[in-house]
């Protein structure tokens, strides 16, 4: 029998696994654990791992640690993509570039830290290698979790440089698997923290002040129209009222979030106050390059992230005082581990949140009852 020409279709082989180089080194030692799921309909296993230097016999000069993606699929749900080898080939590590950057965007999530990066074909730091296996190689290692040490190492790229948000590696892990269980959801704080992160990498990291600014804009944005949202969830309204509050202007959704939330003086005149301020000192300023395209210094930036910052700080004071009455926003903002460790937890509270556990999709709690 005449051996198959194109591997992906070998019926000899029912695992394949790509190994995928890239410049995040790891301390030996540091395994990433092992995660495992169902992505584009395909099943996976996805571990980081430290790849050692070459040693001194090998015939490339590498000596760097390094590390890579190693990721596995069933054949089962590869074959019969394409015609040939090459283009299932590409097909597959843009599948797996693409999961990466998934399991990326919730280690962002998870860590805060503005500096972890997203993958293209052009970023990764070697030559994807593809091997075809009888049976399954990573589902059936036993992959080491991070200790501390190897956490605070990972994120420690500058050694001077402290991460701009310290979290014990053991809350970076329980924050990820949380991101990872809402993955698909369409949890409204994600695009809030990762725009936010992506400002802060665009400002802080590399200068690039205008495109911050907009990133800073596009954050506030969806915190503004996602708590707006959930604010008439909280209310009873009707689903076309919740909606309809994407087609609203963002200052018309602005100010009546100031109405929903209450809690004092709330006017983009007073610049005393932390909306003022933010109008003034990011939202003006964002108008002024996207639409003029003015230049802005770092000391214009350092000014708009403060204000962003101070906006955000009123905008969750004023909901922690009315997390009973709107409970499904307070818990999209902050979730129950939040509001325990800002001191808010209450038994009448906690009673809503077993509530809300109950329900029968309350990964979507702030959804509207007719989405969830």
């Amino acid at each position: 029998m005449a051996e198959a020409t194109n591997p992906w279709d070998d019926l000899r082989f029912n695992f394949v696994t790509l190994v995928i180089p890239v410049d995040l080194e790891l301390p030996e030692g540091a395994d990433m654990r092992l995660h495992e799921g169902i992505y584009e309909n395909h099943s996976y296993h996805l571990v980081h791992a430290f790849e050692p230097p070459r040693t001194p016999n090998s015939k490339s000069t590498e000596t760097r640690a390094r590390s890579c993606f190693l990721l596995e699929y069933p054949l089962r749900d590869l074959r019969g993509i394409a015609n040939d080898a090459e283009t299932t080939s590409q097909h597959v590590v843009g599948l797996s570039l693409r999961l990466i950057n998934l399991y990326m965007r919730h280690l962002a999530l998870a860590s805060e830290d503005r500096r972890i990066r997203f993958l293209t074909r052009s970023t990764t730091s070697g030559t994807a290698s593809i091997t075809f296996t009888e049976q399954e190689t990573l589902g059936k290692r036993t992959f080491r979790p991070f200790d501390g040490s190897a956490l605070r190492r990972k994120f420690d790229l500058n050694p001077n440089d402290e991460p701009p948000l310290s979290l014990e590696p053991a809350e970076v892990w329980r924050r990820m698997e949380q991101s990872l269980a809402l993955a698909g959801s369409g949890h409204p704080m994600d695009d809030v923290v990762l725009w936010q992160l992506r400002a802060e990498n665009l400002g802080f990291e590399i200068g690039d002040y205008e495109m911050a600014v907009v990133a800073l804009q596009t954050s506030v944005e969806r915190l503004v129209y996602g708590i707006s949202k959930a604010i008439l969830v909280d209310r009873g309204k009707d689903l076309m009222s919740v909606t309809d509050v994407e087609s609203q202007s963002f200052s018309t959704t602005l100010k009546n979030l100031g109405h929903g939330l209450g809690g004092g003086a709330w006017s983009v005149e007073d610049d005393n106050q932390p909306l003022g301020k933010y109008w003034r000192d990011c939202y003006s300023v964002r108008n002024r390059v996207a639409h003029g395209g003015s230049t802005i210094a770092e000391d214009g930036f350092s000014a708009a992230f403060a204000s962003y910052q101070e906006l955000r700080a009123d905008i969750e004071r004023r909901l922690l005082d009315k997390k009973n009455s709107l409970p499904r926003t307070s818990l999209m903002v902050f979730g129950a581990h939040g509001i325990l460790t800002r001191g808010r937890m209450s038994g009448k509270f906690r009673a809503i949140c077993d509530l809300i556990r109950q329900e029968n999709n309350p990964r979507s709690f702030w959804k509207h009852a007719d989405e969830r």
